[in-house]
């Protein structure tokens, strides 16, 4: 038996304002299966499932927000049934009062 995968990936929103630490990271799924084509929900249903289920695993607090949002989007083929599985991840950033008014870069330049 063989089996395909196919995997895309988009940036929605890119911000470099503040680094940000890998613990505050938010992932919503959503997925669905096809048998012969029928069943399932339409892209943007998985989309909104997703996100939803990202705001579920992660809310957000006060002076909180997501930033750096990606979209993956990974396609499985085996044989008569497709799997489409659509995550989301976003860093959480606090944008309280505690912030200078200067973004500092969060890569810096090598001297070579």
């Amino acid at each position: 038996m063989n089996s395909c995968t196919i995997h895309k990936g988009q940036i929605i929103d890119l911000n470099y304002g503040q680094a940000v630490s890998i613990t505050n990271q938010a992932v919503g799924t959503s997925s669905v299966g096809y048998f012969f084509g029928l069943g399932g929900n339409k892209s943007s249903v998985l989309l909104k499932e997703a996100k939803d289920d990202l705001i579920r695993n992660r809310p957000l607090q006060p002076n909180e927000k997501y930033v750096n949002q990606s979209l993956n989007i990974s396609t499985t083929y085996i044989l008569f049934y497709t799997r489409a599985k659509f995550t989301i991840t976003a860093d959480v950033i606090s944008n309280g009062n505690n912030q200078s008014s200067e973004k500092e870069p969060l890569i810096e330049k090598s001297n070579n």
